[in-house]
């Protein structure tokens, strides 16, 4: 496996974070019938079989679903509560990270308990790293630039080695370990911070191109 080249880690000790409280997360550091024919049925003026005025009652539209979106963050620093923020992490400034945990039924070892994610949109740094591992297999692209966005997991950093015995968690390893539902959860994340929507579509034709003749 070629070697991940983005470190976001830094190798003093330090905290990358505020420590947190119970009641506050840390601050990150710089998302019938059964015959054959039925009986015969005698003719009833219609009026006879409208119900009642006051017997109508008009349904209430039905709820629609609503859409499952990764949320914007509310320009806060802080992490929640429940996150595990590895010592030592740095976080790119001015930029969304999302933080989530996998329920322990979603995974392929409930026994391991909740599993926990840090991810962020990959760069184009990233995005060759994704390319050289899935080598020339598009259908292979999708899943390594998934495990690209993943920044931490478990509170502990990534680790791109190859070999799960050298420190951090192993990439492939907890890849694995989250399951198929994890593994869905964490591809349809990605479509949604690397894709455009179609009102995102819509908007930037509509409103964010302009052409001009030039003679």
């Amino acid at each position: 496996m070629a070697k991940n080249e983005a470190n976001w880690f830094d190798g003093d000790g330090k905290a990358g974070q505020e420590e947190g409280t119970d009641e506050q997360g840390a601050v990150l550091e710089i998302e019938d019938d059964n015959e054959s024919q039925g009986a015969v049925m005698d003719e009833v003026p219609i009026e006879e079989l409208q119900p009642p005025a006051a017997d109508l009652k008009t349904e209430e539209p039905k709820k629609l679903t609503p859409r499952h979106v990764v949320p914007k963050s509310n320009g806060t620093r802080r992490a929640p509560v429940w996150a595990k923020i590895p010592k030592g992490m740095k976080f790119p400034k001015g930029i969304d990270v999302l933080i989530l945990r996998i329920r322990a039924e979603l995974t392929m070892y409930p026994g391991k308990g909740e599993r926990q994610v840090i991810i962020w949109q990959v760069t184009d740094g990233d995005q060759k790293l994704a390319i050289s591992r899935a080598m020339g297999d598009s259908n292979r692209l999708g899943i390594e630039m998934t495990k690209q966005m993943i920044r931490a997991a478990d509170g502990m950093p990534i680790n791109w080695t190859g070999d799960p015995s050298a420190p951090g968690i192993d990439i492939d390893r907890f890849w694995h370990e989250i399951g198929q539902k994890g593994r869905s959860i964490l591809h349809r994340i990605t479509n949604q911070l690397c894709v455009m929507s179609e009102e995102e579509h819509a908007d930037f034709f509509e409103h964010c191109i302009a052409a001009v003749r030039t003679g």
